[in-house]
């Protein structure tokens, strides 16, 4: 399957590790950023303002498949239903997006959202693959590393029910694969890691891997508010923890590591190889 491939918000972690994915596969894409900057050598980055949409026809001009992922904040839907409509303009035969897990199931506004990009894309006559993650391991070495450094404490309103925190490189293998082949073309999955672990259980394998005593603290949303502040996406981001508190951030993807032909990695795994993160 011959594909000319761009990546949308190549600066971010999806996009980052399926580019370094495609290289190792010597397989052509091109990304975008907002800064005209070349993000990987020799492989070509186009200028897009996603808020506005400029530079996005001659960033999508002669591309057979996109890799649609933008930044989490108000303005997603918005941004990606342009990227969209440019898309179908342009000709482009498939669309790799990234969603968020069980989004078509109705129980939380970031999936609601994520859910309407996915129908919209189903109407527009292209190919589709939807990719639904789980909790990034990820998180723990960007959003909450300077608490975790700093406090040595991790205080979130997630409570204590467990979840299958899945590695961004295991998504970006899968949005490789789906960005290059037809294995996983018209299908929706939702993605999940091996371990279900709470909040406390994750804090207690990076603690004993580091030597450095940890502890998770689940507090009430009013807490978390004095934290981070009202607003729209504060509503957003604590009705994910709820959903995450409710107990529904689990599950198995049995399906896909059948067709990767890869286990998908675990936690203890992940943190073995970012310890340094985590000490001072």
């Amino acid at each position: 399957m011959k594909n000319n491939i761009l990546l949308f918000n190549g600066s971010g972690t999806i996009s980052k590790l399926t580019a370094e994915n495609l290289i190792r596969q010597n397989v052509f894409f091109s990304t975008t950023s907002r800064g005209n900057v070349n993000l990987f050598p020799g492989i070509p980055n186009f200028q897009v303002d996603l808020q506005t949409g400029e530079g996005l026809p001659a960033a999508l001009a002669n591309i057979d498949a996109i890799l649609l992922v933008t930044p989490d904040n108000d303005e997603q839907a918005k941004m990606e239903l342009r990227i969209v409509d440019e898309a179908v303009k342009a000709g482009v035969k498939n669309i790799v997006k990234i969603s968020s897990m069980n989004a078509d199931k109705g129980k939380y506004l970031l999936g609601n959202i994520h859910y309407g990009i996915e129908e919209y894309i189903k109407l527009s006559g292209v190919n589709w693959t939807f990719l639904r993650p789980s909790v990034f391991m990820q998180n723990f070495t960007t959003y909450y590393l300077k608490d975790i450094r700093s406090r040595q404490l991790l205080r979130l309103p997630c409570g204590h029910a467990p979840i299958n925190f899945i590695d961004a490189k295991d998504i970006a293998n899968v949005a490789a694969l789906a960005l290059t082949s037809t294995l996983f073309e018209n299908q929706s999955f939702d993605i999940f890691g091996p371990d279900a672990l709470s909040y406390e259980d994750a804090i207690a394998i990076i603690s004993a891997e580091i030597g450095i005593p940890l502890k998770y603290e689940a507090i009430s949303n009013e807490e978390y508010k004095t934290i981070i502040g009202e607003g729209v996406t504060y509503d957003r981001i604590v009705d994910l923890y709820n959903y995450y508190r409710n107990g529904y951030a689990v599950g198995r993807s049995d399906n896909l590591i059948h067709s990767t032909g890869e286990p998908f990695r675990s936690f203890k795994s992940f943190i073995k190889e970012y310890r340094d993160y985590f000490c001072n």
